[in-house]
């Protein structure tokens, strides 16, 4: 009898974890909806009405300067939040709406104030939040089953490219209005989390609230530790990332893609000359490497499985967006520079979704927001230092009066960094010593997770 009851519970554990990853999505879809408008309009448009066109530079970076700190703040702050107490999915979620309501009280404030603090500080609480709420969700995935775990982190990365279609159109129907855009866009975002606690009770069968199993123990405290195996190459290749390299990764490659992103269409106007800006070939290269996004993102979503070898996936990676970084500095046409911003499609989306993945199946045991808030956090910390550290590589370049504004050397250093993300995915990792720090390195990737695992696809 007691195996019958089994089975059924994971029969209806595995309809909650499907129902589980598609309402995370969904939620971070809105979250990021939400922050684009200012991005593309909002904040230059208030900046130019507070100050004034000459003064309105200096107040957009300030702003976003502090955003980007905020979010890492935040993203720290939620993610150790939610590890304390049940650690519940119910609490989690609660953690999202509230971290929602910081983020939307934030864009109030920015939409409804006419000065540079009430900018400032609307906009700064808003990444603090909606910064913290999207760790939270990272974190949510890590109890669901394995492939809708795999097949959610993909999701997350295509969305956060995806979603921007939303912002995008609205703001195409509804010009000169970003604030009422993001105002709206904001009430859809808290209001899913809050949706979502009304919606499912924990305490219905297989609700997507239900309290996460404990993860089963490897073996006792007192009992003597397994040995540790010996791995060949092959089954090193396809081993899982230890979490300190996990998010070593992260930051590395978030500065490069973060770099690559923000100094891509000065690199095409410097190529343009003296011309106006080059409009076309900005939008078409965009257009190829969301398009190679997609495509890698769609190969992992019909494979998930492939999302177990990270260490392969992730030098896969970061070879591709080295050759891309050369192709690019290389390219004669925009039809080349095209082709090249669709292979770093592919490998954007090949890494963050492997890296995604990893530190949701390796987040520590009890620790599973404090991580997932470090992964973010790691990642966020690499959208700023990726264009300073490109900011500086350029007027060095300049310096030496490189002839095309110093971007092809920035392209070649960021080549060489995405090169070294690949070499260091595939280093071995150092031979843990005998005991119970040994015993903690020798579990295989998804070890310390929490969540029923699911059967083999």
């Amino acid at each position: 009898m007691r195996t019958t009851n089994h089975a059924h519970a994971g029969e209806l554990d595995s309809r909650a974890s499907r129902q589980t990853a598609v309402l995370v999505n969904v939620a971070k879809i809105a979250l990021l909806a939400a922050l684009a408008p200012p991005v593309i309009a909002g904040i230059a448009e208030r900046a130019t009405r507070i100050a004034g066109p000459g003064e309105a530079a200096s107040i957009v970076a300030m702003t976003v300067s502090a955003g980007a700190g905020a979010a890492v703040l935040g993203a720290l702050i939620l993610g150790i939040a939610c590890d304390a107490g049940t650690q519940s999915h119910r609490t989690r979620w609660l953690w999202v709406a509230v971290g929602a309501a910081v983020g939307t009280a934030g864009l109030l404030t920015a939409a409804a104030g006419d000065t540079t603090p009430a900018l400032l500080g609307g906009w700064t609480l808003a990444q603090l939040g909606y910064s913290g709420a999207m760790a939270v969700l990272r974190t949510v995935l890590v109890s669901v089953e394995r492939t809708h775990r795999r097949r959610g982190a993909v999701v997350v990365v295509v969305a956060a490219y995806g979603g921007l279609a939303i912002p995008l159109l609205l703001l195409i129907a509804l010009p000169g209005r970003a604030w009422a855009v993001t105002l709206g866009l904001a009430a859809a975002a808290l209001l899913i989390p809050l949706a979502v606690l009304v919606l499912f009770p924990p305490a219905r069968r297989g609700s997507p609230l239900a309290t996460a199993p404990e993860p089963p123990r490897t073996h006792d405290r007192g009992s003597a530790a397994p040995p540790v195996p010996a791995p060949g190459p092959s089954s090193f290749l396809r081993s899982g990332l230890s979490p300190i390299r996990v998010l070593a990764l992260q930051f590395l490659s978030g500065s490069v893609i973060a770099a690559l992103v923000a100094y891509h269409p000065l690199d095409l106007h410097a190529r343009a000359g003296s011309g106006d800006f080059p409009v076309s070939a900005s939008s078409w290269a965009a257009i190829a490497a969301i398009l190679g996004l997609v495509a890698a993102t769609g190969v992992l979503y019909r494979r998930p499985e492939a999302l177990g070898s990270p260490r392969l996936i992730v030098a896969l990676a970061g070879v591709l967006l080295a050759a891309s970084l050369v192709l690019r500095t290389l390219s004669p046409s925009p039809a080349w520079i095209a082709a090249a911003a669709a292979l770093s499609g592919t490998a954007v989306g090949l890494n963050n979704s492997a890296l995604l993945s990893a530190a949701l199946e390796t987040a520590p045991e009890r620790r599973h927001g404090s991580y997932i808030g470090a992964f973010s956090a790691a990642g966020a910390l690499g959208q700023v230092a990726g264009p300073l550290a490109g900011l500086a590589v350029v007027r060095a370049a300049t310096h030496g009066a490189a002839l095309d504004g110093g971007y092809s050397a920035l392209f070649l250093v960021l080549a060489a960094v995405a090169a070294l993300c690949s070499a260091a995915a595939v280093i071995p990792d150092p031979r843990p010593r005998p005991g119970r720090r040994a015993t903690a390195l020798a579990r295989p990737a998804g070890a310390l997770r929490a969540g029923p695992e699911d059967p083999a696809p």
